[in-house]
């Protein structure tokens, strides 16, 4: 299950939009220990890819954004290539979808979503989650549900 910060969930709470909220942010994989709430420090893991649109530059206009919400779920924009080039070696445990200008420090008002990255029993499944310094990935579907 995905664990929200406590600032997305304010925000959420608040007036915004979960998907206003995510708009030109970027999804951070890593190897290591997963932090215990999405609001705690990365800590002593270690950043193996960065994903933005189309393997950009970190920078605006350059990040992930989401199509119309539909169904109780919003989902990846498809005309966007959610897709990095690995800047390490690693097998990936976790993932953090967050804002561009987000440090990984300890933050009660920055907006993110953590999850775990695998396979079927995974928040996010990947293909393989050993990560290739310098091997670029994608992903192809990336979805927010709602749960009744």
């Amino acid at each position: 299950m995905f664990l929200f910060s406590t600032g997305l969930k304010n925000d959420i709470l608040g007036t915004s939009s979960l998907s206003a909220l995510l708009t030109d942010g970027i999804v951070s994989l890593y190897a290591g220990t997963m932090p215990a709430t999405a609001q705690d420090s990365i800590g002593q893991a270690v950043l193996l890819n960065t994903y933005t649109d189309n393997s950009s530059a970190v920078g605006a206009g350059n990040g992930l954004n989401f199509a119309t919400p539909t169904g109780g779920s919003i989902s990846k924009d498809a005309a966007q290539v959610w897709s990095g080039v690995a800047v390490a070696t690693g097998t990936s445990t976790f993932f953090r979808f967050h804002a561009q200008a987000d440090t990984g420090t300890l933050s009660q008002i920055d907006v993110r979503i953590q999850g775990t990255v695998g396979g079927n029993n995974a928040d996010m499944f990947v293909q393989t989650n050993v990560i290739t310094l310098g091997v670029n990935y994608t992903i192809d579907y990336f979805n927010i549900i709602i749960p009744v």
